[in-house]
């Protein structure tokens, strides 16, 4: 069986160069539809949400990123699945089970997530977040972002790649041929 022979420095470079290539493209696409989607969000009034729990499976895995927007709680009917702020401050999604008018707008709301064996405690607001859009699994890297380490490991990666372009680039790896010297006549 033969071996192909190893890359020679000039392919490593040229390799190093196309991989440093589509990372910088890819990051900054990535930037691009992150910063597409925030002004998309604030055109429209919606913000995400990353479901963190397991209690609206499998609907709603743990990962998912809803798009919610706030609506008027006298909105909301039986069996829509909503975002409320529960008194503790914590966004919860649950479905709601019973409602009833408080007056003067508000709304007192009995949600349970599909998965709990047992209701919220009732909840009265003006307000609801209703989903636009819900993309399962999107919010993973996000909820692996809370975490200190891969924090800290992601600073440390980010700054190797820039590093890594900063000195291709000072060494004047711009990826492109240099233009042949010409004679002075």
């Amino acid at each position: 069986m033969r071996r192909s022979p190893s890359p020679q420095p000039a392919d490593q470079r040229q390799l190093r160069r196309g991989l440093l290539r589509t990372l910088s493209w890819g990051f900054a696409l990535f930037g691009a539809a992150c910063i597409a989607a925030t002004v998309l969000g604030m055109t429209v009034g919606a913000t995400p949400l990353v479901i963190k729990t397991g209690s609206m499976r499998p609907e709603l895995p743990v990962g998912t990123v809803a798009i919610v927007r706030p609506v008027a709680a006298t909105t909301v009917r039986v069996g829509e699945v909503v975002a409320v702020r529960r008194s503790d401050g914590r966004r919860i999604m649950h479905r709601v089970q019973s409602l009833r008018a408080a007056g003067g707008g508000a709304v007192t709301l009995v949600v349970k997530g599909d998965r709990n064996r047992t209701a919220d405690p009732p909840l009265t607001v003006s307000r609801v977040e209703r989903p636009l859009a819900v993309v399962p699994w999107l919010g993973a890297p996000i909820g692996w972002l809370d975490n200190p380490w891969m924090q800290y490991w992601l600073g440390v990666l980010t700054s190797a790649i820039a590093l890594a372009w900063f000195f291709e680039r000072r060494r004047g790896g711009s990826g492109r041929a240099a233009a042949p010297a010409r004679k002075a006549s």
